[in-house]
């Protein structure tokens, strides 16, 4: 047949991009993007082996320019997240919804990371949740957080559309809480009586007889405890944030000026907080800080036992107490939260009520607290403005009532206190 010359093409249009084929077969095609920031031209290219393929593609990127898109087939979901979750996302959030961003966006790169983010499926979101393990929270909440992070990609014309609106979000039951018994807390805060100093021994009562969270307790100071009236004012809490280096910008070789790592141990860290978030810095890291709704700012009874442990507390603490916190270390500082936890598990264990390998989360008091209301005969409303919650939905949650029937003590929250020896 001997040698067929290519068959030449029309020229393209003005606008309509340019096509070629490389040595290697390769289809390429371009067309104009907007300026650069100092108004160099820019090109946006795709690629395809099959020509009638390129055309399809070269179509749909002309589509993306003239509708303003930036699309860039390069970002990966996981590049994406890595600078949706400090530049986009940190400002809208508590510092401690931010933490846990941080493990959730991890979930999402570690099973779909890999994806271009302009090529990402509703298949791939399901994949996702199949990878991450169905009926979990941490599936649920990956669902979430990569609907958001992605309808922040559709604002700035990353993406077209939002594939998370097409899969539904997982389902996530909890599981029961569990209460402990009546005879459990007067065994636990008996022993705590006989064998903890009078500030620990009263920490714990305050948790089993007010329902409060660890940090609202922790972050109680005097001057919202009302001893002659019974009620105390939960509207800070206490909470470890995050502190940034405030010592220069960084060396290219990533150290800081300062020499420190953690920017918490820098000469002059800097609080690392969104502009409309309220604290109060305390010692170190830790701080004061607004409850996260206003459900959680509120006035608390303070019953009958409570109020002689709390005014037996107040004349007996003669020691260092600079932020006048109720509960405090012995120089005075904040009581950081794990340490506060494990003090909670040695009690535990001390005391008998769970074995050596054994855990019971510290919230376990809020929830026994929850389940002596609802037997005591409390209404939602009410039970709602003691534990500071949203929704009755939560309130239930928390609340089993089984166990505390059983119980021939039931005396509203008075029942938890154990009965003295004479």
């Amino acid at each position: 047949m001997g040698f067929q010359p290519k068959k030449k093409r029309a020229p393209r249009a003005k606008g309509e991009g340019s096509i070629f084929q490389r040595k290697d077969g390769m289809w390429v095609g371009s067309v104009e993007a907007a300026p650069g920031p100092n108004g160099e031209r820019r090109q946006k290219r795709v690629y395809a082996k099959d020509h009638r393929a390129l055309v399809a593609k070269l179509d749909e990127l002309k589509l993306d320019n003239a509708d303003g898109l930036n699309l860039n087939r390069t970002i990966t979901v996981a590049k994406w997240l890595d600078y949706w979750l400090p530049n986009i996302q940190k400002s809208r959030v508590r510092p401690t919804t931010y933490r846990d961003y941080g493990h959730t966006v991890t979930n999402i790169a570690n099973t779909i990371g890999h994806k271009r983010l302009a090529d990402l499926t509703a298949a791939d979101v399901r994949r996702m949740h199949a990878l991450i393990g169905k009926g979990e929270r941490r599936t649920q909440k990956a669902h979430i957080v990569l609907g958001q992070a992605l309808k922040d990609a559709i604002a700035d014309g990353l993406i077209k559309r939002n594939v998370t609106d097409a899969v539904d979000t997982p389902e996530y039951v909890a599981g029961e809480r569990e209460p402990l018994s009546a005879i459990d807390v007067h065994k636990l805060l008996a022993y705590a009586d006989a064998n903890r100093n009078r500030m620990e021994s009263t920490r714990w009562k305050l948790l089993f007889l007010t329902g409060t969270r660890q940090g609202e307790s922790l972050g109680l100071t005097w001057d919202r405890v009302d001893l002659e009236a019974g009620a105390m004012d939960i509207s800070w809490q206490l909470q470890q944030l995050r502190r940034a280096h405030g010592c220069g910008d960084r060396h290219g070789d990533g150290t800081w000026p300062c020499g420190r790592k953690n920017g918490g141990h820098c000469t002059n860290p800097q609080w690392d907080t969104p502009v409309k978030f309220e604290y109060q810095p305390l010692h170190a890291s830790m701080a004061l800080t607004r409850p996260k709704s206003k459900a959680g700012q509120r006035w608390v009874p303070v019953i009958k036992p409570l109020q002689i442990a709390l005014t037996e507390l107040k004349e007996a603490d003669i020691g260092p107490n600079p932020h006048n916190l109720v509960f405090h270390r012995a120089n005075g500082a904040p009581v950081i939260p794990n340490e506060d936890s494990r003090a909670w598990h040695a009690l535990l264990r001390d005391a008998g009520i769970i074995g050596k390998d054994e855990t019971l989360p510290l919230h376990t008091t809020r929830h026994t607290a929850a389940t002596v209301l609802r037997a005591a005969g409390a209404d939602e409303q009410t039970r709602m403005e003691i534990l500071g919650h949203n929704s009755p939905e939560v309130t239930r949650i928390y609340a089993h009532a089984d166990q505390a029937k059983n119980s021939v003590m039931m005396d509203a929250l008075a029942v938890l206190m154990p009965t003295k020896k004479s």
